[in-house]
């Protein structure tokens, strides 16, 4: 499955009002889909019995289209459907991680493993966003190496697989520890508002249960570096 962006519509329908031909296998993004229906161009999504044309916003007023958007190809709902909360929070959560990745260790002194965890951590973000879109289970591939349960197993005995004993975040901590609990912190909340929109959704809301896991053993593991030790993920 391809995404579009806002980019790829602006490329291939300059002009509003345009029809836009997906091709199979391709799908809009949130804020894609909803560019497109800002800019009254009609999606044609290409199914198994040929492109059908997807309902207009022709006769709506300015405020009636900006109260909706697409929930898939074919479904125009109000943004307050709880499919669209969840898109919205699931999307300040990989913003939050992309501007962590931005801001952390900004002068390389730490192992680059750190780094390279924060890119999984994104990319398991992005994974249940696109989840959510389409209605399939997330497929994640864990962090720094280690799958989901492995991650969640040294969650809960870090001393064990780490070294490191369970403690909190505090400014003495320093900004880099900030940043990783900040985002676990963020991603506990968007799970509890997962269980509460979506609680037949159990592999997203277990997605997001286990990224509060792996994050946990970032932020242990960043406190680990800071002081010198030894950061190899290991189950």
């Amino acid at each position: 499955m391809f995404f579009l962006t806002e980019d790829d519509i602006r490329a291939r329908c300059p002009q509003a009002g345009s029809t836009l031909t997906l091709s199979p296998g391709e799908r809009l993004t949130p804020s894609a889909a909803e560019y497109a229906a800002g800019l009254r161009i009609t999606v044609q999504p290409c199914g198994e019995e040929g492109c059908r044309a997807r309902p207009g916003v022709a006769g709506q007023t300015a405020a009636q289209s900006c109260a909706m958007t697409w929930l898939d190809e074919k479904t125009r709902v109000p943004k307050t459907h709880a499919n669209i909360v969840l898109r919205g929070k699931l999307d300040s959560l990989l913003a939050t991680a992309t501007l962590a990745q931005t801001q952390f260790d900004p002068k390389d002194r730490l192992p680059s493993l750190l780094k390279e965890c924060l890119g999984d951590v994104a990319a398991w973000i992005m994974q249940i966003l696109a989840a959510e879109v389409s209605g399939e289970e997330p497929q994640i591939k864990g962090m720094g190496g280690l799958d989901v349960e492995a991650l969640h197993t040294v969650s809960r005995e870090p001393s064990r697989y780490i070294g490191m004993e369970h403690c909190m975040a505090d400014a003495s901590l320093g900004g880099n520890v900030a940043l990783v609990n900040w985002l676990r912190a963020l991603t506990r909340e968007v799970e509890v508002e997962a269980i509460r929109l979506l609680p037949a959704q159990s592999g997203i809301c277990h997605a997001l249960n286990r990224l509060s896991s792996a994050l946990y053993v970032l932020m242990l593991l960043t406190i680990a570096a800071q002081k010198g030790r030894d950061v190899a993920l290991r189950s």
